[in-house]
């Protein structure tokens, strides 16, 4: 087998800048006020892990200071491992294996992937453009056993070759202070005068055990691929869920279009990859005193695409109001169907022109509220004024009620006024009729009762009018034919 390693060194600090364009030094503090991680500009003035926020200052005061006790997630661990499921998922463009290495590393099983991609050059080279679009610090290696990745990985090897000869050498030549040991471990080997890797591993096996212990013994029966270490291996959850904490809070509603995008992006490339499609999801936005402001983006067919997506939450926000500042937003999609068919036409997708009917329903909805739009269907009833009712759009017809004769009478006119209008001195020309309509007699003592004589007319303009003749011999106006 071949292992792909990625290792994200600054994976919280990262999850937190990349929902906004940030330059300059960024520090991420514990509670305890000390640096956690810090970006590249930090390392540069000589910022360093473990750092009292004192001393920082001291380096410079043109700094962006993240404190972990004000993470929407919490802490840094659960940021971290929000981040890392995130990855996981957007790794599922090239490996059908992945397995999690918290807190910052995945591992993807790249061996069968190779001939699909052109070779490990074509591979590497689409998930390094890729990797450039998550505005995240990374670094790899490939290797053929699962902890011999990561160990390069993590120490910034950025390795690639598949000559085992030279992966050996490459590990061999790693100090050991890069290693994942303890410092009891470090004092033992410091303590036998190893400083490499390869100085490590030419010591007999029992004597690593019984000098330095049965655990750093297992490391290197792992990375010797003798013994298979123990990663949790990932598979998409059911549902999709992602959250983005914000550098600072936000005040407006364009603020968070950008790191709103990265999470649609996310929700699409998920049901991209598992072949599902979805109606509808649910956005919420976290504030620091009040409770979360919760946002239904609908759409009225399922859709898997950005495009739609993104444009619909366009919608959606221009209505919206902010209670208060924004400290972070979560995307959350439980409603998922399986695609069984294209949800587009072919040739409309190639031509890019014009939209689906779900998709213009989606938007008008997005834009003017679910109760704005709606479709017709016919009952039952005679009565012109009860013959028809408003559904959900797109509501399949009842076989039975589009053959009955009110749905298919073409003398019935498809503009009703809301109310019949009296008509004092009918100055019109009667073109056909009388279709008498007597109904509702069950509802006589509520005044509903129906006895009509209607007629198909043309006024003085030249409209064609639907009137009526009551019992009482009273003439009205109650539609109008296109």
């Amino acid at each position: 087998m071949l292992w792909l390693a990625l290792d994200f060194p600054r994976l919280a600090l990262d999850w937190c800048c990349r929902s906004h364009e940030t330059s300059g030094v960024v520090v991420l503090l514990d509670r305890q006020q000390r640096v956690l991680q810090s970006n590249q500009q930090a390392v540069v003035l000589g910022v360093r892990p473990g750092m009292s926020l004192a001393t920082l200052l001291a380096l410079t005061d043109d700094i962006t200071l993240l404190a972990e006790d004000q993470l929407v997630e919490g802490d840094v661990a659960q940021l971290s491992a929000t981040a890392l499921h995130a990855m996981a998922l957007w790794a599922g463009d090239f490996a059908s294996r992945i397995l999690l290495f918290p807190p910052h590393s995945l591992l993807l099983e790249v061996g069968s992937m190779l001939r699909l991609f052109g070779g490990v050059e074509g591979y590497l080279g689409q998930l390094k453009r890729s990797l450039l679009t998550q505005d995240l610090s990374w670094q790899y290696a490939i290797a053929k056993t699962p902890r011999a990745a990561i160990t390069l990985a993590q120490a910034g090897a950025n390795w690639s070759s598949l000559d085992a000869k030279k992966t050996a050498k490459r590990l061999g030549d790693l100090g050991v202070e890069s290693l994942p040991f303890t410092p009891l471990q470090l004092q033992g080997l410091s303590g036998l005068g190893l400083q490499t890797l390869s100085q490590l591993l030419a010591l007999p096996v029992a004597e690593i055990r019984r000098r330095l212990g049965a655990p750093l013994l297992c490391w290197i029966l792992e990375l010797q691929g003798r013994l298979m270490p123990s990663f949790k291996v990932f598979s998409a959850p059911p549902r999709f869920e992602l959250s983005q904490p914000l550098v600072a809070e936000i005040y407006h509603l364009h603020g968070l279009l950008f790191p709103l995008r990265r999470l649609l992006q996310g929700l699409t490339d998920y049901l991209r990859q598992r072949q599902l499609a979805t109606t509808e999801c649910l956005l919420t936005l976290s504030h620091r005193d009040i409770a979360a402001t919760s946002i239904v983006l609908r759409s009225s067919s399922p859709e898997t695409g950005f495009r739609q997506w993104w444009q619909l939450a366009q919608l959606q926000l221009e209505k919206q109001h902010l209670p208060a500042p924004v400290l972070g937003l979560s995307l959350c999609c439980e409603q998922l169907v399986a695609i069984t068919s294209a949800t587009t036409d072919l040739l409309q997708q190639r031509q890019g022109e014009g939209l689906t009917q779900g998709q213009l329903l989606g938007r008008l909805q997005s834009k003017l509220g679910e109760g704005a739009i709606y479709g017709m269907t016919v009952t039952g009833d005679h009565r012109p004024e009860r013959s028809w009712k408003s559904v959900p759009p797109g509501t399949s017809v009842d076989p039975v009620m589009s053959a009955s004769p009110v749905a298919s009478s073409s003398r019935r006119p498809s503009w009703l006024l809301p109310v019949p209008c009296r008509l004092s001195k009918p100055d019109i020309t009667i073109l056909d009729g009388p279709e008498r309509i007597c109904s509702g007699w069950w509802q006589s003592a509520s005044g509903d009762e129906v006895i009509r004589d209607y007629y198909l007319a043309r006024d003085q303009q030249g409209a064609l009018c639907w009137i009526f003749k009551d019992a009482s011999g009273e003439w009205f106006l109650h539609g109008w034919f296109g």
